[in-house]
């Protein structure tokens, strides 16, 4: 109903639990028209991997393993040759901190295509941090703070 009523919007989706949630995920999404509009997430590599199957062309965010097998591409691997899996990486301010990811990984995981987005900042610092290492989605309960800081960073 949503994706239905809001037809000009972009969707952050997170499957959180359940049997076969993968597959009702993709089909509701499809039902809807709305692959080129969603990106789904979960912790579960195994959701992920259902979803996938059911509904390859939507845009999927990274999971922790994935995402720690993305970090040691970036950090020893062959990073050149590194193909992402999933289009966005989505990280908590505790889970930028525990991969300790640096300003100038940031610069390098966006050069691969791959979207920041930070979740869930509700304070001006926390907003700030992700401004400025450019995330490209910011997920907040106070979008009025956000906005004010976007406005004046846009002033300066």
């Amino acid at each position: 109903e949503v994706l239905a009523a809001a037809p000009n919007h972009r969707f952050f989706i997170e499957m959180k639990d359940g049997q076969g949630i993968g597959r009702a995920t993709a089909q509701v999404i499809q039902e809807a028209n709305a692959a080129d509009r969603c990106t789904v997430a979960s912790i579960s590599p195994l959701f992920l991997e259902e979803f996938h199957a059911h509904a390859p062309q939507v845009a999927t965010a990274y999971d922790l393993l994935s995402a720690a097998d993305m970090l040691n591409a970036l950090r020893g691997g062959d990073w050149t040759a590194y193909q992402p899996p999933h289009r966005m990486l989505a990280l908590s301010p505790k889970l930028k901190n525990r991969f300790n990811i640096t300003s100038e990984e940031f610069t390098r995981i966006k050069e691969k295509g791959i979207l920041i987005c930070m979740f869930t900042l509700n304070s001006p610092e926390e907003m700030q941090q992700a401004i400025e290492i450019g995330a490209d989605n910011i997920l907040t309960d106070r979008p009025s703070l956000l906005a004010t800081l976007i406005k004046k960073q846009q002033e300066d």
